[in-house]
């Protein structure tokens, strides 16, 4: 079986591409279009994705990886850093790729070339750093405030960040704020781009 064509929800894991695919509700409402390749247009038919894929797509293992939801069919491609290397090495003998390689390839190209897709939220709109910020400047207890905020300032800010949250035993608020604020921004960018979503 092609791994890149699994469930939305299914885990991603690093080293393997993990093209999405949501099962979208047609509507019949006006919806727009595009992407990088292409001006806005507008179709008849729209779809209804679903927001948790979209938060499980933004939410990914490299920041070199972007995925891409096609508007017109709902589906979620994730491009990883090789995939884009691979699209754009005017050299490459696709016959020396692996067989799920070859197989996923042309629909990489459509995540890229295609005026269907558009990109999800990256790193920048997510902006992890000042979630964090966010989190650590709520805590109402001065002395924890103060070590979170510590912790994210300097070298090395995620990882002695991490280490605080499991020295303070406060991994769970953090997970449910970081879920949360990708919800958020999730939803501002589906909202901004007049996309139905459940």
């Amino acid at each position: 079986m092609n791994p890149r064509l699994r469930l939305a929800d299914t885990r991603m894991q690093p080293g393997r591409d993990s093209s999405r695919s949501i099962t979208p509700k047609a509507r019949g409402s006006f919806v727009k279009f595009g992407g990088n390749a292409g001006p806005l247009f507008f179709s008849p038919m729209a779809v209804v994705v679903s927001l948790k894929d979209v938060v499980d797509a933004m939410d990914l293992p490299n920041d070199e990886w972007t995925s891409y939801l096609n508007l017109k069919t709902g589906e979620i491609v994730t491009v990883t850093d090789e995939d884009r290397h691979l699209n754009e090495d005017v050299d490459l003998d696709e016959d020396d790729l692996p067989e799920w390689q070859r197989e996923s390839l042309p629909k990489v190209r459509e995540a890229l070339e295609s005026g269907d897709f558009l990109a999800l939220p990256g790193k920048f709109e997510i902006h992890e750093w000042a979630m964090m910020e966010r989190f650590s400047s709520s805590e109402t207890r001065a002395a924890r405030r103060d070590e979170l905020l510590d912790a994210i300032h300097g070298a090395g800010a995620f990882r002695s960040f991490r280490s605080a949250i499991i020295r303070l035993g406060i991994e769970d608020q953090w997970f449910r704020f970081r879920q949360s604020a990708f919800e958020e921004i999730a939803t501002d960018w589906l909202k901004a781009h007049d996309i139905s979503f459940r």
